[in-house]
């Protein structure tokens, strides 16, 4: 059923990527849609291993074990430079200028590299993975699954795990494990605003729209019949936590990505919805085959 089952994008970036497991990628053009190139790479399935530059013109791709993390040029498939000592990889990311790249290894200290040669720059103590806002001056770290901590900011998740974080610039959106989606406000140094999932229900990935003053989060019904629609895109306002729609997605999707400033969520079962409009729409539908 899950066609492909990872989902590569930047924030403002013309390309993407997909996986369909392992190994092979695929880099596509987001505004035509089309296939711009496929090649092997080291990439393992499990963990966010997975990852495409701002400029869509470099791909970086990690195993687990023995094969380490590998930099490719993302229009050819390349190689531009391995690292095969760098082992365990559960994380990685581009930064948003990308001049360096953020690897969060299991059970160890989070590790960054240089984009151009793979060179070793820095260790951040304790980070797991790391999130970023145009807005913010330094980044935001997740420690552990359960402590979110940078920005002057500590966090403790409510329960064992958070799922997703996004900063906003004015705050940040967090959503955990069997919980629910709140909003900290950096000014306030409080969460000023939550939504409440049902029982069995929790909130995912989350994206934020400057140009809609809008956060986006996928909600996910894990106790649920498979014949009818399990993820759902909540359209929430920032100001106030107000919902503005509730948007089934489509059943087969199990991975998304948010693009182009939130402007587009794209499902791993083909579905590109638009996110430009008062409500989301379906602009296009990818054959991955």
């Amino acid at each position: 059923m899950y066609k492909m089952r990872h989902i590569a994008t930047s924030h403002e970036g013309s390309v993407f990527l997909t996986a369909e497991f392992k190994k092979k990628v695929f880099c596509w053009n987001l505004n035509t849609y089309e296939l711009i190139a496929e090649f092997n790479t080291v990439l393992d399935f499990g963990g966010k291993r997975l990852d495409v530059s701002e400029d869509g013109t470099r791909c970086v791709a990690a195993a687990y074990s023995r094969h380490g993390v590998s930099m490719y040029n993302a229009l050819t498939g390349s190689v531009v430079w391995i690292r095969k000592d760098i082992k365990k990889t559960q994380f990685i990311k581009f930064n948003p200028s990308n001049e360096k790249i953020y690897i969060g290894i299991d059970g160890k200290s989070m590790v960054t590299v240089n984009k151009t040669d793979g060179s070793d720059d820095e260790k951040i103590k304790s980070a797991t993975e790391v999130y970023f806002d145009a807005s913010l001056s330094e980044p935001i770290y997740l420690k552990g699954q359960n402590q979110v901590i940078g920005n002057g900011l500590k966090i403790t998740c409510p329960t064992f795990a958070f799922l997703d974080v996004q900063p906003i610039g004015s705050g940040v959106v967090l959503s955990a494990v069997c919980s629910e989606l709140m909003y900290y406000d950096y000014a306030k140094k409080k969460i000023v605003w939550r939504i409440t999932p049902k029982e069995n229900e929790h909130f995912l990935k989350i994206a934020y729209s400057a140009k809609n003053c809008m956060v986006y989060s996928i909600l996910y019904k894990y106790n649920v019949p498979r014949e009818e629609p399990y993820y759902f895109l909540y359209g929430i306002s920032t100001l106030d936590g107000s919902i503005k729609f509730i948007f089934p997605l489509p059943i087969g999707s199990c991975e998304f990505g948010f693009a182009q400033g939130a402007t587009k969520l794209i499902c791993s079962s083909g579905e590109i919805i638009g996110l430009s409009g008062a409500e989301p729409e379906l602009i296009h539908k990818i054959n991955w085959d």
